[in-house]
């Protein structure tokens, strides 16, 4: 018997492949594959809810998927991200805001499991992006060179007082070991950055644009910008 949390989780791997393969092919990913998946989560938590007799876990699944939601458009806004990654990472939050029987973690933990989807995500991500980039850097020097330049004395201290005051509260709750990821995405980033400002700019021609292509300079028609 195929029970809510495996459906649940074949239903997000299968969507999130389909999607990361038309990401690969075709460098975007159709609406209808993240907002099918984010109804068909919401179908699943309402109906979880219903078996459980318990309409928490759906009001839990829209709070969280929400919170998902706002913390993407944060990386969306800040040029980090694609519209279908913001989209994807609130299907997990929608699908997966509380822990399912079948995936309750084996080592007790003193956060909510949507922390553990969370930093699961990004984790991933990270190493993900983290190979590619490096990849791309390997082929163009010029990325180190902007990256020196753009780590200042203030971003090592910075480093420095954050190691030092996280480790310090991790003593007093472990939760506080979950940020130790702010500082090296603070520096994750200002390598990606340089390697986007290096390797990731093309010419292309308007017709071959996609959803979300973003131009180095606004374009204009006389004085009004239109994108």
């Amino acid at each position: 018997m195929i029970t809510p949390g495996m459906l649940a989780f074949a239903i997000a791997l299968s969507g999130m492949s389909i999607a990361s393969y038309t990401d690969f092919i075709k460098r975007e990913v159709p609406n209808k594959i993240s907002f099918g998946l984010i109804i068909a989560m919401l179908v699943l938590r309402l109906g979880y809810s219903i078996q459980q007799g318990d309409l928490y876990y759906f009001w839990a699944s829209l709070a969280i998927g929400g919170l998902f939601l706002g913390l993407g458009m944060l990386f969306f806004y800040a040029q980090q991200w694609g519209g279908a990654d913001v989209k994807l990472l609130t299907v997990l939050g929608v699908g997966f805001a509380t822990v399912y029987p079948d995936f309750a973690p084996k080592l007790a933990v003193s956060w909510p499991f949507f922390v553990t989807i969370l930093m699961n995500f990004f984790f991933i991500a990270a190493a993900y992006s983290l190979l590619y980039a490096v990849g791309l850097s390997l082929t163009n020097k010029n990325v180190y060179y902007d990256l020196r330049a753009a780590v200042t004395k203030n971003d090592l201290i910075f480093l420095g007082i954050s190691v030092f005051v996280i480790s310090a509260l991790g003593f007093f709750e472990r939760f506080f070991y979950f940020f130790t990821i702010v500082p090296f995405f603070w520096f994750l980033m200002k390598f990606l950055k340089s390697v986007d400002k290096n390797c990731m700019y093309r010419i292309v021609k308007a017709e071959r644009l996609v959803e979300f292509d973003i131009p180095q300079k606004d374009i204009k028609i006389g004085r009004k910008v239109i994108v």
